[in-house]
């Protein structure tokens, strides 16, 4: 699934899931997909079910995500499975299940997850992937920046934060990753 994202649905639960394998080998997931997933959701006065984007944000603020998020949006592996802590309810634990036990490992495992069901989307457009994955790869890439921020860092961590955030943005190691060195001791040393 390298750089693409893929739809999974699944009947039982009456869920979709957009997920994009970024090129490091993490997973991002979408954001409303995951609200939805996790029973977030209220109906509006239109009688639409409506994603509940006041608390996603609250709970994502509550885990120092820097990030507000919103429809379209994707976020990291990492995020996801913080946030499913804090949901509690039938359909979020069934959802968790889905997702930890059948897709993600199966993306891992083998690069996409297949279903019994037609599961991809053959109308999504090739520039509104490339847009979302844009999307989430400058917010990993900031979510590391910012963490770079912390004076209590030092000053090699900081740089290995630093290149990382740029090989994800521009998929290539251009800063120099800080040289470790190998300290050995002699018996005599020791004592």
């Amino acid at each position: 699934m390298n750089n693409k994202l893929q739809v999974f649905n699944n009947e039982k639960l009456n869920l979709q899931v957009r997920a994009i394998q970024n090129g490091d080998g993490s997973i991002s997931i979408n954001a409303e997909d995951t609200a939805r997933g996790f029973g977030w959701t209220t109906v509006a006065k239109s009688g639409n079910e409506v994603v509940r984007w006041n608390r996603v944000n609250q709970y994502i603020e509550e885990l120092n995500f820097p990030h507000k998020c919103g429809k379209g949006d994707y976020i990291p592996e990492s995020l996801f499975y913080l946030l499913g802590m804090k949901a509690n309810n039938d359909v979020a634990r069934k959802f968790q299940t889905w997702l930890a036990v059948d897709v993600i490992p199966k993306i891992r495992k083998t690069g996409s997850y297949k279903s019994n069901q037609n599961s991809i989307n053959p109308e999504l457009k090739e520039k509104e992937i490339e847009a979302r994955l844009k999307n989430a790869r400058a917010r990993e890439a900031n979510i590391l920046l910012k963490i770079c921020n912390n004076p209590n860092l030092s000053k090699e961590y900081v740089q290995v934060l630093q290149s990382k955030a740029t090989e994800i943005i521009t998929g290539q190691a251009i800063l120099p990753l800080p040289v470790a060195e190998r300290k050995t001791y002699s018996a005599t040393e020791i004592g």
